[in-house]
């Protein structure tokens, strides 16, 4: 059983998603905000990280970059996000864009393929 990290300072978006995402199997740790995150991260060792974007203190991309440094390419990540405009994957940071509200089937669809996948960096 994969571990994900859900990441979101929306405590709905969080209910929602743990629920779902342990229904179709996933053992699911959640964190309200980056700091949070960033102390499940290095303590639980998740297989895959979902983090929201915009949050105050430590943002997504914060966090993101913290977990590359940290595990590289090893650990997916899936930036969740309402907003306009992200910086491309090709940056590195993450390798998955969803756009917020979310479809929980593509998510779902997103980390099958992240998680069967050896990571390409």
């Amino acid at each position: 059983m994969s571990t994900i990290l859900i990441v979101d300072d929306e405590p709905d978006t969080l209910v929602v998603l743990d629920w779902l995402l342990c229904a179709e199997g996933f053992d699911v740790q959640t964190a309200a905000e980056g700091a949070q995150a960033w102390a499940t991260f290095q303590d639980r060792h998740p297989d895959l990280v979902i983090t929201d974007y915009m949050m105050p203190r430590m943002d997504g991309l914060e966090l993101a970059r913290r977990i590359r440094a940290s595990a590289g390419p090893r650990v997916p990540i899936i930036l969740a996000s309402a907003a306009a405009k992200l910086p491309p994957p090709d940056a590195g940071e993450y390798d998955v864009a969803i756009r917020k509200p979310i479809d929980f089937t593509a998510l779902v669809d997103a980390i099958k393929q992240l998680l069967a996948s050896p990571p390409a960096r």
